[in-house]
């Protein structure tokens, strides 16, 4: 943009356009540790930031306002079986549960095979 193009609303556009891509490599950076992604070579970094992107998007799309709050309602272990549990378990060779812990928190339960 030269200086004839440099009016308020022109200069206010562009710098809030700046800071809201900002503001989404700040939550891949501190979210999802981008910065600190030991994939370096190859497509390997490329399909992590989809993978990345793609988990962003989805605990958005659950309903969540912050993103830090959907990894951790999604990545909380579930809680230990009690010994009669895992007792009938092992006796007749029943598989775990799937995730549904997250749904104790009623919130969507579109999340919780992905894992986080």
């Amino acid at each position: 943009m030269n200086s004839a193009h440099a009016t308020a609303p022109n200069l206010a556009r562009l710098i809030r356009d700046h800071w809201s891509i900002e503001a989404h490599h700040h939550i891949r950076d501190t979210t999802v540790s981008e910065d600190t992604a030991a994939s370096r070579t190859g497509s390997g970094p490329a399909n992590l930031a989809i993978i990345r992107a793609a988990l962003i998007a989805a605990i958005k799309d659950a309903g969540y306002l912050h993103v830090p709050e959907g990894r951790r309602d999604h990545t909380r272990p579930p809680p230990k079986p009690s010994a009669s549990t895992a007792l009938i378990r092992q006796k007749w060779a029943i598989a775990p549960e799937p995730c549904l812990y997250a749904c104790a928190a009623n919130k969507t339960s579109s999340l919780t095979a992905l894992h986080l």
